[in-house]
């Protein structure tokens, strides 16, 4: 099973404001068309859906709209994003082992600090300047560490990771709230 939780959840999904929410923004919600299916709507300052589009399962709304997510790590993605393209290509193309370093499927960069120091594993290398520092490796981190250390996942595969993590978080703390709810009904109940 992988980490994500797909259409049998989509009942635990409640709507998840991006970028601004329904006042200029996005919203990710059950699907209003589709039975089933996860939509993001989005809408205009005065709050008029303007358009949406359909997605089989939470963690491939997201990856769409990444740099939208109320999160730590994906407002790098919106803030900085030229910045973490150009920084990742200085520290790729112009290392002596740039081979090695492409074949990684997880890429993070740091916009904070060079990563030599740090005790993670990987390959690191760093930007020109030598003050951003880049994170390759064959596996993703943890959702925390990226955190911790503020790394944003570049690669497409480290980008679907961060997704893949987030939707498993929501919907398992939505879980955890429907399941409190019914039990606070069975309560009442008897």
């Amino acid at each position: 099973m992988t980490r994500s939780r797909k259409l049998s959840d989509v009942n635990l999904i409640r709507p998840i404001p991006l970028a601004g929410g329904e006042y200029g923004g996005y919203v990710v919600h059950k699907s209003t068309k589709s039975p089933g299916m996860i939509q993001v709507t989005n809408f205009d300052e005065d709050g008029n859906p303007l358009g949406d589009e359909q997605y089989s399962d939470l963690a491939d709304a997201l990856q769409d709209h990444i740099e939208k997510i109320d999160h730590p790590v994906a407002r790098y993605l919106k803030n900085d994003s030229s910045k973490i393209s150009r920084a990742w290509e200085e520290a790729t193309f112009e290392h002596p082992y740039k081979k090695e370093l492409l074949e990684k499927a997880f890429n993070y960069v740091s916009l904070l600090r060079p990563l030599s120091g740090v005790s993670v594993d990987g390959m690191t290398s760093a930007d020109k300047s030598g003050r951003i520092g880049v994170l390759y490796r064959d596996e993703p981190l943890p959702i925390e560490t990226m955190e911790h250390l503020d790394l944003v996942p570049y690669t497409m595969a480290a980008q679907r990771d961060f997704c893949d993590q987030w939707a498993e978080q929501y919907l398992a703390k939505h879980a955890a709230a429907s399941r409190l709810d019914n039990l606070i009904y069975d309560l009442r109940a008897e």
